[in-house]
C-alpha cells in the first residue's frame, strides 16, 4: 500500500476509514439528491425510492474508492505515470462495478430488509393498524379515491408539459 509493505489488518482499516468517511460526507447526500431529482418520495413506493438511492451510491461509491484504491495499490516502484494510475483505475471500476450493483440491489437489500420487518415487526403492525383506519369503507369512497388521484396524476403532467415547453421556448431563444 502507498509503496510500502503493510500488515493486512492495517489495509483493511485504511480502506474502511476512507469508505466511511467517503459515504458519509458524499455518497449517502448526493445519492439522496439524485433518487430525489428522479423520484418523489412521498407519492412513490419506498422500495423504488430506496432502489433507486441503492442504485445513485454504487454509482458514485464505486469509481469513487476504486480512485481511492488505485492510489493507494498503484506500483510505485515502477515510477508514477497519470495513464497508469488511470488504466488501474478504469480496470478497478470495470471489476467491482458489477459486483457492488447487483451484490447491493438482490443480496444486501432484501437482507437489510428482512432484517428490520423482523426487529421492528410490532411497530410495522401498529403502523399497519392505523393505516387500516384510514382505508376507504365503501366502493363510493374508493371510486373518489380513484378519481382524486386520477386529477393528481393529470396536474403533475401538465405542469411537466408546461414546464417542458417553457424550458423549450428557452432553448430556442438561447440558439437565436
Amino acid at each position: 500500500m502507498c509503496g510500502t509493505y503493510l500488515p493486512l489488518w492495517a489495509c483493511i482499516l485504511i480502506e474502511f476509514c476512507f469508505a466511511y468517511l467517503l459515504e458519509n460526507l458524499v455518497g449517502s447526500p448526493a445519492s439522496f439528491k439524485l433518487a430525489s431529482r428522479i423520484f418523489n418520495p412521498a407519492k412513490n413506493h419506498p422500495m423504488i425510492f430506496e432502489t433507486a438511492i441503492i442504485c445513485a451510491t454504487v454509482g458514485i461509491m464505486c469509481p469513487a474508492m476504486s480512485l481511492i484504491a488505485a492510489f493507494l495499490y498503484y506500483p510505485y516502484y515502477t515510477g508514477f505515470r497519470v495513464f497508469t494510475l488511470l488504466a488501474n483505475w478504469l480496470k478497478l471500476v470495470c471489476f467491482n462495478f458489477p459486483f457492488a450493483f447487483f451484490t447491493q440491489l438482490f443480496f444486501i437489500q432484501p437482507a437489510v430488509r428482512v432484517l428490520f420487518k423482523t426487529l421492528f415487526r410490532k411497530e410495522i403492525k401498529k403502523r399497519e393498524q392505523q393505516e387500516m383506519g384510514s382505508q376507504p369503507e365503501n366502493e363510493q369512497e374508493v371510486i373518489l379515491d380513484i378519481f382524486r388521484r386520477m386529477d393528481e396524476i393529470q396536474e403533475e403532467i401538465a405542469h411537466e408539459h408546461r414546464r417542458r415547453k417553457a424550458l423549450e421556448e428557452d432553448v430556442h431563444k438561447m440558439v437565436r
